[in-house]
């Protein structure tokens, strides 16, 4: 049974990569829109003060998909936690982690 659980389990953490990526717009290696190009973003360093505030804590690591910004933070409490953030307005799309 355990055995069975784990299998479902790698299946679905190996299929939501694709899944999350066909949910937003735009890829790492598609042209840039003209908004992207006209500098409209918002600064990353501004995203990341504003993760500062609003968790403590620090930034592990950084990735950028299209539109979103992929980060992965450890916060005050030592909760790990992956937020994603659009790049064009600095706006929380999500958050996940082991909060207790």
């Amino acid at each position: 049974m355990l055995r069975r659980s784990v299998i479902i389990f790698l299946a679905a953490l190996a299929a939501t990569p694709a899944a999350v990526s066909q949910e937003f717009r735009g890829n790492t290696w598609a042209p840039q829109s003209s908004e992207q190009q006209r500098g409209s973003e918002v600064p990353f360093e501004q995203i990341k003060r504003d993760l500062e505030r609003r968790h403590g804590g620090q930034m592990l690591q950084s990735n950028r998909r299209g539109d979103m910004h992929v980060i992965t933070w450890l916060d005050r409490n030592d909760n790990r936690l992956e937020i994603w953030v659009d790049a064009r307005d600095g706006r929380i799309i999500s958050e996940r982690g082991n909060r207790g």
